[in-house]
């Protein structure tokens, strides 16, 4: 998996695809690449995605207002005690980490961004 570009940028080609069009009609996601990360917003930015090494993609969530249960795959950042956004984050080495079970992640960032 080619996580990020030689000069640490995350390759558009990973979060593109997943965020825009998972064919559930959503079509008020914005992306906004930059030198050091891909924010994803809707009104405000509910994921993120870093390289956080030459092999590893950190996929951020603002999960700070769910009150369910996490998957053992979801680490906590300590965003939420600091009051940042993203207060979640889902490591990924490989594109078959890129899953139903992460996408389902996204989608819920997205809907608890509207509450």
């Amino acid at each position: 998996m080619a996580v990020g570009r030689s000069d640490g940028t995350p390759s558009r080609g990973f979060c593109c695809p997943h965020a825009r069009d998972d064919g559930a009609g959503v079509d008020d996601v914005g992306i906004s690449p930059t030198k050091t990360m891909v924010p994803i917003y809707r009104h405000h930015v509910f994921a993120q995605v870093k390289a956080a090494t030459q092999t590893r993609l950190d996929v951020g969530l603002a999960l700070g207002c769910y009150d369910g249960e996490l998957s053992s795959l979801i680490k906590d950042t300590g965003g939420a005690a600091k009051g940042d956004r993203i207060t979640h984050v889902i490591g990924v080495t490989a594109d078959e980490q890129i899953d139903n079970e992460l996408i389902g992640w996204l989608r819920k960032a997205y809907e608890l961004e509207d509450k």
